[in-house]
């Protein structure tokens, strides 16, 4: 129904024009006649279901001017959310050929540049926007679809300084969030590198300008970590814990290798019984309970303490968890046995499910992406709670 009603639109359009060349006879019969049997091949054609050679009729028929600006102009956006990028930028074209008001046509051209972002022909869209950027009235849409652009080919460097220049006219939320996305994705590139003062500068540089910016405390908690400085790590842990609690188990492996020094174990059970203060996690509860031991728990409250987190929180982790915890407490080769096949095929069925969703897509992966690949949109994807979950 959605298809129709989209390929009804043109013909409504076509329609238009076309009753008023029958009315004021502008051209010969000739031209009509032919322009009549391209349209009456086109409407074939819908109906036939061939509905991009359809489109492409119209489009070709389409007689553009000021009265029916708007309806072409609604069209091009049509089949540009289509994904017909193609279609909108030969109507969008049409339209600068035509004889339109000269704020029509820096409209124009703003829809123009969208096209040719949406298809990566991005030396088409720069031109264009480095004009409209000096247009008041578009310049938040230029400086927005230039940073689209940097961000699609990593040129964070630029972007950078793109959103430094402009920040004033876009708003500081967005801002915030960006540069401190863009200057992460540097610290990035120095870790590739082996530049590792250099990565450690711009995560505080992120950290500088947004306070709770959770990718920028994990990948530096991560960072201090590998570089044995663990205890600088921990006010980053905890941050991300208070910040976003869905993303803790982004931090506990961090916090499982702590442990792996002794001196510090006090400390480290200390912060982590604090982080299981601010988040109900299966990562986190299953943690507690591999450090039964240094917690001074016993066998019979450590399984009464993942129970009371299972019931409140049911998940498949936990499960596995106290699954794998009974099976090491079984008394009888027999128990052990069942209990590992059961926990084997709660864990397939853990690998099998995705460990992310987007928040604002609804996109699902396996690994922890920062920018979402489906919608574009930074720091949107989190770990999915609830029984599939963590």
């Amino acid at each position: 129904m959605l298809e129709l009603l989209f390929l009804l639109l043109p013909i409504a359009v076509m329609y238009g024009w076309y009753m008023g060349v029958r009315q004021a006879k502008l051209s010969s019969d000739e031209s009509k006649t032919s322009q009549t049997q391209q349209f009456v091949s086109g409407v074939k054609f819908l109906l036939e279901e061939k509905k991009d050679r359809a489109s492409d009729i119209f489009v070709d028929l389409l007689h553009i001017n000021s009265d029916n600006f708007d309806a072409n102009l609604a069209l091009a956006e049509v089949y540009r959310v289509r994904g017909d990028a193609d279609k909108a930028i030969r109507i969008h074209k049409k339209l600068l050929e035509s004889d339109i008001a000269a704020a029509q046509r820096r409209l124009v051209f703003k829809e123009l540049a969208k096209d040719y972002v949406q298809i990566s022909l991005y030396d088409q869209a720069i031109p264009i926007l480095d004009d409209l950027i000096e247009d008041p009235n578009y310049q938040v849409s230029a400086v927005k679809l230039l940073l689209n652009i940097h961000q699609s080919l990593c040129d964070w460097e630029p972007g950078i300084k793109l959103i430094d220049k402009y920040h004033s006219v876009l708003s500081e939320k967005y801002t915030v969030e960006l540069k401190s996305q863009f200057l992460c994705e540097r610290a990035q590139e120095c870790i590739i590198s082996q530049k590792v003062a250099a990565a450690y500068d711009f995560f505080i540089r992120a950290l500088t300008i947004n306070p709770k910016c959770v990718r920028a405390h994990i990948c530096l908690s991560k960072l201090l970590q590998s570089q044995h400085r663990p205890l600088e790590a921990i006010p980053h842990l905890l941050e991300v814990a208070r910040t976003d609690p869905s993303m803790i188990m982004e931090v506990i492996p961090i916090l499982r290798i702590c442990f792996e020094l002794p001196r510090e174990q006090d400390l480290y059970l200390e912060k982590l019984r604090e982080i299981q203060e601010n988040c109900s996690s299966s990562s986190s509860a299953s943690l507690i309970a591999e450090m039964a031991g240094f917690m001074e728990m016993t066998n019979e409250e450590t399984q009464n303490f993942i129970l009371m987190h299972l019931k409140k929180n049911p998940s498949l982790r936990l499960f596995s968890e106290l699954l794998r915890y009974q099976q090491n407490n079984a008394q009888d080769q027999q128990s052990r046995e069942s209990l590992g096949l059961i926990q084997s095929l709660v864990n397939a069925q853990i690998v099998k499910n995705p460990v992310y969703q987007c928040k604002n897509c609804g996109f699902q992966s396996k690994i922890l992406f920062w920018h979402c690949p489906n919608c574009s949109n930074w720091s949107t994807i989190s770990p999915i709670r609830g029984f599939d979950g963590d």
